[in-house]
C-alpha cells in the first residue's frame, strides 16, 4: 500500500500561526500538513525548565489548536523521544520534508538535532530549518550584522490563509502528552498564547508605552509599563519582526523617545541570542576561557539563603521572592540578583543559572548564557557591574513599597530603614511597636563587594584575560550602524 505523502511543520519555540516561515512554505506545497510539537522527555527533565514553562506552552499550544479549528485544522502534541516520534510518522507516511525554525537552544536540544540529522544522512527526507528572527547562522564574526538584521525586521511578514493548509491528525496515543493533560494551572504566572501576545502588543503601544522609560528600572511599575512581551517571543507566540513593525509604524503617531528605546531593545534581544548561536559552549564554560581556572569556595548556606529569599537584604529578597512566585522581573534587578549571587556572595556563576533559568517564564537560552555571564564579569570585555542592593532599592522603590509587598515581615519598619533594616537597634523596635522574624544580613556585603571588586579588576587586567578578551571582541564587534 501506498504511503500518503505529506509535510512535518515541527514547532519549537515558534508557537503561533502568523509570520511562520515554515507553515508559509507549507501553504504552497499541495500535500498535506503534519502540524507537531513534541514535548521531548529529555527537555521537559532538564534543570533549566520547570511547571510554569510547560503551563505557557500549553497555553500557547491550546490557542493554535482553537483558532486552527476553525479552518478545520489541527495540531498533534506529543510527548516522549523525538527521534523516535519522528521515526513512527515516517513509517506511516512519505515524509517530503521537515519544516522547523533553527533553534539557539541549550545543549539537550542540540543533541536532538544531531541525532535528527544522523537519521535522516540516509533517508530521502529534507529537513528545510528557516532564520529565526535576525540571528543568523554560521558566521564567524559580525561584519554587517546590524545592517542585516534591520533588512529582516523591515521585510515582509510571512504570512498566509490557514485555509490554504491541510492537516493530518495523527493516532499515536503511545505518546499521548499525558503531562499537558495533568498539568495543573497556577495563575500567578503570565499566560501564553498568540491571541494573549498579540493584544498586550497593541496595548503597549496604544498606552503602556508611554511610560516604558520612565519606569523601565523600577520593580513595581516595570510590570505594567514594560511591554510584557518577553516570554511571548521567547516561546514564539509572535515573533520579533511583528513586534518591531508594529511599534516601528507606531512612531508616526508619536511617543517616538519610548518606542526608540524599545526598538533598540528589541536587537539586543537578538545581539545577545547571536552570541550564543557563535559560542554555544557558554552553556558550560566562561565566554572568557581564562576565567575557566578562577575557583570560587561554594557556600551552600548563603546559596540557600539566596534562592529562598531569605538573605536578609530586602531588596534582593523581595526580588526573588517577587521572580519565584510570578515567573517575572524587570532586568535591572535581574542583573542585580545575579551581581548579589557572584559579587557579594562570591559564588560560582553556574551554581546559579539553572535555577535562576527554572524562575523566568520567558527562559531563552540564548539570552540568559550571555546575560549571566556578563553581569558575573566572567566576559573579559564588558564593564565590570557591580550592583549595591540598598543603592538600587532606595533609588527604584524609595517609600519600599515593592519590599514591603514581597517581604510583610517589614511591614512595619519606616521607610528611612526599609532598605537597611539591621540599622534599626533593638531599643528602637520597641519604641516603634516592631516585632518581625526577618533574617539579620547572612554577610556583610559591603565588604564582600570591595573585596569582589578588587579581585575583579585584577582578574580583568590580567594578561591572560586580555588576551581571551581580544578573541571575544574579534566575534562579536558590531562592525557597523544602521539607524531605525
Amino acid at each position: 500500500m501506498k504511503k500518503e505523502a505529506v509535510n512535518i511543520v515541527w514547532l519549537k519555540r515558534d508557537l503561533r500561526l502568523t509570520d511562520h516561515a515554515p507553515l508559509h512554505f507549507a501553504s504552497i506545497q499541495r500535500i498535506p500538513v503534519v502540524l507537531l510539537y513534541i514535548l521531548d522527555t529529555h527537555v521537559l527533565n532538564d534543570a533549566h525548565y520547570d511547571a510554569r514553562h510547560w503551563q505557557f506552552v500549553r497555553d500557547s499550544l491550546v490557542d493554535v489548536g482553537r483558532r486552527l479549528k476553525l479552518s478545520n485544522n489541527c495540531i498533534n502534541v506529543l510527548q516522549g523521544d523525538t527521534v523516535e516520534i519522528l521515526k513512527t510518522i515516517a513509517e506511516r507516511y512519505t515524509v517530503v520534508n521537515l519544516l522547523s525554525y533553527q533553534e539557539t537552544g541549550l545543549s539537550v536540544t542540540y543533541e536532538i538535532d544531531k541525532s535528527i540529522y544522523k537519521g535522516l544522512k540516509n533517508s530521502k527526507i529534507v529537513w528545510q530549518e528557516f532564520q529565526y528572527n535576525g540571528v543568523a547562522r554560521g558566521i564567524k564574526n559580525r561584519e554587517n550584522w546590524v545592517q542585516n538584521w534591520y533588512g529582516f525586521m523591515h521585510s515582509e511578514l510571512n504570512n498566509f490563509e490557514i485555509n490554504s493548509v491541510k492537516t493530518i491528525k495523527l493516532d499515536l496515543p503511545q505518546f499521548d502528552s499525558t503531562y499537558f493533560r495533568n498539568l495543573k494551572i497556577d495563575e500567578n504566572f503570565q499566560r501564553g498564547g498568540e491571541s494573549r501576545a498579540l493584544e498586550l502588543l497593541k496595548e503597549f503601544i496604544a498606552t503602556r508605552s508611554r511610560n516604558y522609560m520612565q519606569h523601565i528600572s523600577k520593580p513595581e511599575q516595570s510590570r505594567t509599563s514594560c511591554s510584557r512581551l518577553s516570554a511571548h517571543i521567547a516561546w514564539g507566540n509572535v515573533s520579533l519582526r511583528q513586534v518591531y513593525q508594529a511599534a516601528y509604524n507606531a512612531k508616526a503617531l508619536g511617543n517616538k523617545k519610548n518606542l526608540n528605546a524599545f526598538l533598540s531593545r528589541l536587537r539586543w534581544h537578538d545581539h545577545f541570542i547571536q552570541k550564543f548561536e557563535q559560542e554555544v559552549e557558554m552553556e558550560f564554560v566562561p565566554q572568557n576561557k581564562a576565567y575557566a581556572g578562577i575557583s570560587w569556595a561554594k557556600n551552600e548556606a548563603y546559596i540557600s539563603a539566596w534562592e529562598n529569599g531569605q538573605t536578609g537584604i530586602p531588596m534582593v529578597d523581595a526580588c526573588m521572592r517577587c521572580l519565584r512566585q510570578t515567573g517575572y522581573l524587570n532586568f535591572r534587578m535581574r542583573a542585580m540578583l545575579v551581581s548579589f549571587f557572584c559579587h557579594a556572595m562570591l559564588q560560582n556563576w553556574r551554581d546559579g543559572i539553572t535555577f535562576l533559568a527554572r524562575q523566568f517564564t520567558d527562559f531563552e537560552p540564548g539570552i540568559h548564557y550571555p546575560q549571566f555571564q556578563m553581569q558575573s564579569s566572567v566576559t573579559g570585555i564588558n564593564t565590570i557591574r557591580i550592583y549595591n542592593p540598598v543603592k538600587q532599592g532606595k533609588e527604584h522603590d524609595p517609600k519600599g513599597f515593592f519590599v514591603r509587598k514581597w517581604v510583610p515581615e517589614l511591614q512595619d519598619f519606616p521607610n528611612d530603614v526599609i532598605h537597611e533594616p539591621w540599622k534599626m537597634n533593638a531599643m528602637e523596635r520597641v519604641l516603634y511597636g516592631i516585632s518581625t522574624t526577618y533574617p539579620s544580613p547572612v554577610l556583610d556585603f559591603e565588604q564582600s563587594l570591595k573585596i569582589a571588586r578588587k579581585e575583579l579588576w585584577a582578574a580583568k587586567n590580567s594578561t591572560d584575560v586580555k588576551k581571551a578578551a581580544k578573541e571575544v571582541l574579534a566575534k562579536h564587534t558590531i562592525s557597523n550602524r544602521k539607524t531605525q
